[in-house]
């Protein structure tokens, strides 16, 4: 992984105490942009797609985080297809 800037400024505010945490958003459909992340220790969070249409950051994201201590945060949980809106989490809360 490149070196990143935002991450330093990020990680001096964290020294300060002026910041707790830092937490990442993944671009939208590249769940696999959030591993090396992951697994550097340097993030407590990652924001990613994942809703009843995109699975795929449960196939190797998720693991990964679950290893090295990172949360996840689900974003788009409702997902509009054509003229009608599928409120997913009313649909995941449905099955429990």
């Amino acid at each position: 992984m490149e070196h990143l800037e935002w991450l330093d400024t990020l990680q001096d505010l964290q020294r300060e105490g002026k910041i707790r945490e830092i937490g990442v958003s993944i671009r939208d459909y590249r769940p696999e942009d959030g591993i090396p992340i992951a697994k550097s220790g340097w993030i407590a969070t990652e924001q990613v797609v994942y809703n009843l249409f995109e699975q795929r950051p449960a196939q190797e994201l998720f693991p990964v985080c679950a290893t090295h201590g990172v949360g996840i945060i689900a974003r788009v949980i409702k997902k509009v297809t054509g003229k009608s809106q599928v409120n997913l989490a009313e649909v995941a809360y449905a099955s429990v």
